[in-house]
């Protein structure tokens, strides 16, 4: 936590300087996984996407990666690997960690845009409700996905004439960005008049074991709304 304010310091980037930040753990990589320092790759790839959609300046965004270790052995085990040789650090340390880089962040640029990208489910799902209503900051993974499912969907419902409200979803996959597509769709239907646990009672989650249920062991809090 310490070589934050240095890290910044050396980027030679002011306030003002920076418009956008993409930052990862690199924890939950889509079709990799655990990718370590690795992830820079994909900070780097979704600022391109903001540039080539909509015209972002490439010298007003900054990718940040956060080295707090890896779970793959893969990694651990390349005598070429150049990020630490540690397992992930876990609960309050990495929150703690978190909290530091928000804070150096902010510090240094005080209106910066912070875009998280796939950090593992329940990190992210923490971050999000610490500092969804302090920053202007937003998770890809369960935000933006959330919102384009969302939008997908209701251009279907213009097209069917059947309410959203009286649809069935079935969520595959109830991870952070499952559950993410799950939060909007619902927050919607309770927009067409359902009660919150009448809207969640239309979901589905289905993962390796089956349809989520009270039986089922291990459950996220996150997840535990859409359980039958």
């Amino acid at each position: 936590m310490d070589g934050l304010e240095e890290a910044f310091r050396n980027s030679g980037l002011h306030a003002g300087d920076v418009d956008l930040i993409v930052v990862t753990d690199s924890e939950s990589i889509l079709g990799i996984g655990d990718w370590g320092v690795g992830g820079i790759n994909i900070a780097i790839g979704k600022l391109a996407v903001y540039t080539a959609a909509v015209g972002i300046d490439p010298s007003r965004v900054l990718p940040v990666v956060l080295d707090v270790g890896t779970n793959n052995p893969k990694l651990l085990n390349d005598p070429l690997y150049v990020g630490n040789r540690h397992e992930r650090i876990r609960g309050e340390k990495y929150d703690q960690f978190i909290e530091a880089f928000v804070k150096e962040t902010t510090k240094w640029f005080p209106d910066i845009l912070l875009h998280w990208e796939d950090l593992g489910s329940v990190n992210a799902r923490n971050i999000i409700k610490k500092y969804g209503e302090e920053l202007l900051t937003f998770n890809d993974d369960i935000q933006g996905t959330g919102a384009v499912t969302l939008a997908a969907i209701m251009s279907g419902v213009q097209v069917t004439g059947v309410p959203l409200r009286e649809h069935r979803v079935l969520v595959f996959g109830p991870g952070a960005a499952g559950i993410g597509n799950a939060d909007q769709i619902r927050d919607a239907m309770m927009e067409e008049g359902l009660e919150q646990e009448e809207a969640e009672s239309r979901f589905w989650a289905f993962d390796y074991r089956g349809i989520l249920s009270d039986e089922t062991e291990g459950l996220f809090e996150f997840q535990k709304p859409y359980r039958l």
